[in-house]
C-alpha cells in the first residue's frame, strides 16, 4: 500500500514532520511517499493563501495520480481535499476531517486547538462543512510565534495544554484535537498532561486512509464527487489537465 502525504504550504520542515509521524502511525508495509507544494505561502494562515494551498495540493495530486492507493492533505485547513477528492480516483482523507470525525466516537463534544487568531472563524467553518458544527465545543487559540513553534517544542506543548484545559473547563471539551503540522508527534506530551483524550491527526489521517484503501471503495460515475471529465481546463499545469480529460 502506498500513501501519497501532500504537504500544502511550502515549508519543508512542515514536511518533516508530518513525514515523521506518519511513519509511526503507518501500518508495516506501507509506503509512505511525502511531498511539498511547489508554491504558495510557506505556512497556511489565511483564506487566501488556502486558496492558494489548494491550488498547490492539486498540482501535486494530479502529477502522482494512479501511482498511489490514498492521498492525504497534510495541513489542517484541509487545503483543496474536496476538489482532489472529486477529482482523482484514489481515496483522499484531511487532517481535521480525520480527526473530527474520529473525535466523535470519543467524546460528546470536541475541542480544537488553533494558532492564529484570524484562522478561528476558518476552523468553525471547516468543521460546519463537515456536518459536525453541533459536536464542536470551541475553537481555542494559541499566541506563539510559528518560528518559536518548531524550535521551542516544550513551550508549544505548554501553550497547546493550557488552551486545551480552558477549553475543556469552560466549554465542556470531551476530546482535544491540536491542529496543525507543528502538533505531529506531540500527541503523548500533550495527552500526559490532560484528563479528556487527545487526537493526533497525523495518526488518524494515516489510519483512516489505510482502512479506506483496504476497503476499497466505488469511486461514484455520478453525482457530485464524480471525476469532472470532458471539460477544457486551460492555464494549469498539464498533469491537472489532463485529470478532466476522458480516459483513453
Amino acid at each position: 500500500m502506498k500513501l501519497l502525504i501532500i504537504n500544502p504550504n511550502t515549508t519543508q520542515q512542515v514536511t518533516e514532520t508530518i513525514g515523521a509521524a506518519a511513519k509511526a502511525a503507518a501500518s508495516p508495509g506501507t509506503e509512505i511517499v511525502m511531498a511539498t507544494a511547489r508554491f504558495g505561502a510557506d505556512v497556511i494562515a489565511s483564506r487566501a493563501e488556502d486558496i492558494l494551498a489548494a491550488h498547490a495540493a492539486l498540482e501535486v495530486a494530479a502529477a502522482h495520480a494512479g501511482q498511489c492507493d490514498a492521498v492525504i492533505i497534510a495541513a489542517s485547513w484541509d487545503s483543496g481535499l474536496l476538489g482532489i477528492r472529486e477529482a482523482l480516483r484514489e481515496p483522499e482523507v484531511g487532517l481535521t476531517e480525520s480527526a473530527c470525525k474520529v473525535a466523535t466516537m470519543l467524546g460528546d463534544r470536541f475541542g480544537l486547538v488553533t494558532f492564529g487568531a484570524r484562522s478561528v472563524p476558518c476552523y468553525r467553518n471547516r468543521v460546519k462543512s463537515y456536518g459536525l458544527a453541533e459536536r464542536l465545543a470551541g475553537v481555542g487559540c494559541v499566541d506563539i510565534d510559528r518560528t518559536r513553534m518548531y524550535t521551542d517544542r516544550a513551550a508549544t506543548v505548554a501553550k497547546i495544554v493550557a488552551c486545551a484545559r480552558e477549553l475543556i473547563k469552560q466549554h465542556g471539551a470531551e476530546v482535544i484535537i491540536p491542529s496543525g503540522a507543528v502538533t505531529a508527534g506531540l500527541h503523548a506530551e500533550i495527552q500526559a498532561e490532560l484528563p479528556v483524550p487527545v487526537i493526533d491527526a497525523t495518526s488518524c489521517a494515516v489510519q483512516l486512509a489505510q482502512s479506506l484503501v483496504r476497503l476499497r471503495p466505488f469511486k461514484a460515475t455520478t453525482g457530485s464527487f464524480s471525476v469532472p471529465l470532458s471539460r477544457h481546463v486551460g492555464g494549469v499545469d498539464p498533469a491537472i489537465a489532463r485529470l478532466f480529460e476522458p480516459p483513453a
